[in-house]
């Protein structure tokens, strides 16, 4: 409790376990693999904050079933943040994980939402102050295998609907198989997979393929990909691409342009380069050339 800041709702319960528990002495810990649970806990309107931490988690409502070592989630759903929730599944391996510091919980579940704004979901560096420093973590001993339903995703600039796919974290490894979304006037497919190295950062490998993706929202969403040269206001036209990408991501959610590797297969339709000051320059010359201007319109 002394992790909480805030810890409200009206909880009901009715549980009960069975089975020994006994002392190993070789783990110096109690063996919790032998007790069985039961029963079912109900929680509604809750409020939740950890210390140190940004996210408040509201509405909470929840129904669970104790099943032996495990518990069935029969709903679990709220707002956090400003975006809301539903979950359903399960969770393998609860009671061990809950008293034995190295054992880990698997998740089980469906998850389904309205709007995500991950903007605001991404915990800040060290406080709750305001800022754009992000750190960004997977959790260290839980594992899960999430079906997903998002009518929109939101992360900074970038916004993308019907989102779908299944998420597995195992062993601190994120696989993304499938994910399909809408965004930029197009749809997008792909295969994601992020796992971890030195320095708290990842390393992502993506397949995706592209279909009639409007260029300029595209480099808008993304900022300008980190650079200044070409930009979105020189831009217009749709775009089809098969990528494979791999890069470096930090742990405050950047992607160092030196860590990149990406292999395009890209066509444009309708493309258009808009007061491109470079190109602008080139041609200037070349009109200015008595010997190349005869031939060039």
């Amino acid at each position: 409790m002394k992790q909480l800041d805030i810890c409200e709702g009206r909880v009901s319960a009715g549980a009960g376990v069975k089975g020994k528990l006994r002392y190993v002495p070789a783990d110096t810990a109690f063996n919790w693999r032998e007790i069985i649970a039961s029963g079912n806990a109900e929680l509604l309107e809750g409020k939740l904050k950890l210390k140190d931490s940004n996210r408040l988690f509201e509405n909470l409502n929840a129904s669970v079933a104790f099943d032996k070592q495990s518990a069935v989630i029969n709903r679990f759903e709220g707002n956090v943040n400003g975006s809301d929730f539903r979950l359903t599944g399960q969770l393998i391996n609860l009671v061990p994980f809950l008293f034995e510091k190295d054992a880990r919980v698997l998740l089980d579940g469906d998850l389904k939402s309205r709007r995500i704004d991950f903007t605001n979901l991404v915990e800040e560096d060290g406080s709750t102050t305001n800022d754009s420093e992000y750190e960004f973590g997977l959790p260290k001993r839980l594992d899960f295998r999430m079906k997903t339903a998002i009518e929109q995703f939101v992360f900074r600039k970038f916004e993308a609907q019907r989102v779908s796919g299944i998420a597995t974290l195992q062993q601190g490894k994120l696989t993304v198989d499938p994910l399909t979304f809408n965004t930029a006037d197009g749809a997008l497919s792909a295969q994601l997979i992020m796992a971890p190295v030195e320095g708290g950062n990842y390393r992502m490998n993506c397949l995706a393929d592209i279909n009639g993706i409007n260029v300029k929202k595209v480099f808008t969403e993304f900022e300008n990909f980190g650079q200044d040269y070409l930009q979105d206001r020189h831009l217009e036209g749709k775009a089809n691409a098969k990528v494979q990408f791999r890069a470096v991501v930090t742990k405050a959610l950047e992607i160092p342009s030196d860590k990149i590797e990406s292999l395009i297969d890209l066509t444009i339709d309708n493309g258009e380069l808009i007061g491109f000051e470079s190109l602008q320059d080139i041609s200037e010359y070349i009109r200015s050339n008595k010997w190349v201007a005869p031939f060039v319109d």
